[in-house]
């Protein structure tokens, strides 16, 4: 618990994300809970708020866009203590239930210009432990 190294596998974590990237089960997540993308290392900087623009996609079974999801919260966390700073939103989902199966892509981008603008993207999709 005082690794302070932030390595797996020998590669540097700079983003800590919730609910993870690629699969991630229902049963450790409900639908009004907030995701959160976590800079440890602050290789990204604190984003600005009003630089800041955030999307939640469902994508259909080809990974293609589906439906653009509003947001309900938006904030960045820029203390750093724990993981270091971030961004925490949250996107408007009906039921824990109806996540199982569906992929979403979350995408951030912040930045004054087109060439200072940093991004992250990343896929979560949702199963379930006891259906498998």
């Amino acid at each position: 618990s005082f690794d302070s190294s932030r390595t797996f596998r020998g590669k540097v974590l700079d983003t800590v994300l919730f609910p993870g990237k690629g699969h991630y089960p229902v049963e450790y997540f409900h639908a009004n809970w907030p995701w959160s993308v976590t800079f440890p290392t602050g290789r990204y900087g604190i984003p600005k708020k009003s630089e800041l623009k955030v999307e939640v996609w469902e994508l259909d079974k080809d990974l293609m866009k589906k439906k653009k999801l509003e947001l309900d919260y938006l904030g960045v966390r820029s203390e750093n203590y724990g993981m270091g700073h971030g961004v925490i939103f949250r996107p408007v989902l009906n039921s824990t239930s109806e996540l199982i199966g569906k992929k979403f892509l979350a995408s951030l981008r912040w930045g004054k210009t087109a060439k200072s603008t940093v991004g992250v993207d990343y896929v979560v999709h949702f199963f379930s432990i006891e259906n498998e």
